[in-house]
């Protein structure tokens, strides 16, 4: 089924490697030192090129895989990552906001569930997102209502 095949396929992505699918025949990249860093003993993967604002309001679970180009705004609000998620290059993060009258604008947490996997070129701007959610490439989750 899909589900298993998608539980399959972030498994491997989380042992270090992961499976890219170029027509029929599946390739195996793995995650090298020098691309990404490992957080002990969390075991998350992080691209060194990505970007991460107010890093100590940035919580990663375990196991996340967080992408090149990635935008992660924890210096708006505490930003949260569960357990095994993947997050697609060029992808934001922000925390949503309200403005009030008279020019002042509140930002809020931002919570991602476990097992999500987010596509490439999104742009992430919720108070939550809930667990075992698949987010397609060049996708908005738009602000709070």
């Amino acid at each position: 089924s899909a589900v298993s095949a998608a539980a399959a396929l972030r498994d491997a992505a989380f042992a270090a490697a992961e499976l890219e699918f170029d027509d029929v025949e599946p390739q195996l990249r793995t995650y090298t030192d020098e691309q990404y860093f490992e957080t002990r003993p969390s075991g998350n993967r992080v691209s060194r090129n990505s970007v991460l604002g107010g890093a100590q309001h940035i919580r990663l679970q375990a196991k996340n895989v967080v992408h090149d180009g990635v935008a992660i705004r924890g210096d708006l609000a505490p930003v949260t990552l569960g357990t095994l998620c993947w997050i697609g290059a060029r992808t934001v993060l922000r925390p949503c906001s309200k403005s009030f009258r008279g020019g002042n604008e509140a930002y809020f947490p931002l919570t991602i569930g476990s097992c999500v996997t987010v596509g490439a070129d999104c742009v992430i701007e919720a108070a939550s997102v809930g667990s075992h959610v698949d987010i397609g490439a060049n996708c908005r989750v738009c602000a709070r209502a």
